[in-house]
């Protein structure tokens, strides 16, 4: 294990420690976060998105929501940068899925921005986890799934 990869692995390790549970869910981001850039690149969009949901056996009713977006930011180092936005939001939406809350992956693309830029985000009743809404005002949503992996367009989109 590279130095690097030891330092990211520090906080679920010293949170394995204090908050076993807390330190257990970030080992498990962590694994994501090592092997999404892979998926990303073999595995279709809507099956990737399928994979990371709502697993109905595995629901934790009792997960808290706040503390999963807390641990997706620390795992994901810059939670301002877009760099890692699609893994932050997949490892988001999936640890979110399991909990009551439900939330929405969001893909989107910059508005007149050439070349094309895209954007992840994972929004609860509408309002975004990790950015702020007037970041997003820039980005046009193209497709957005459900906590339960449905797709749907975005009513921004002209039929």
């Amino acid at each position: 294990m590279s130095f690097a990869r030891f330092r990211r692995a520090g906080p679920g390790l010293g949170l394995l420690v204090r908050e076993p549970a807390a330190g257990w869910l970030a080992i498990r981001m962590l694994a994501w976060r090592a092997i999404l850039p892979v998926l990303e690149r073999v595995v279709p969009m809507p099956t990737l998105v399928r994979l990371m949901g709502y697993h109905p056996r595995v629901r934790d009713r009792n997960g808290e929501p706040q503390r999963i977006v807390e641990l997706a930011e620390r795992v994901f180092d810059n939670p301002s940068s877009s760099q890692n936005c699609l893994g932050r939001s997949m490892v988001t939406y999936r640890y979110l899925s399991k909990t009551s809350v439900e939330p929405q992956l969001v893909i989107a693309f910059r508005k007149g921005a050439a070349p094309v830029v895209g954007h992840a985000w994972v929004t609860v009743d509408a309002l975004p986890v990790h950015d702020s809404p007037d970041a997003l005002d820039e980005f046009e949503p193209v497709v957005i799934f459900s906590s339960a992996g449905s797709t749907h367009p975005s009513n921004n989109i002209a039929a």
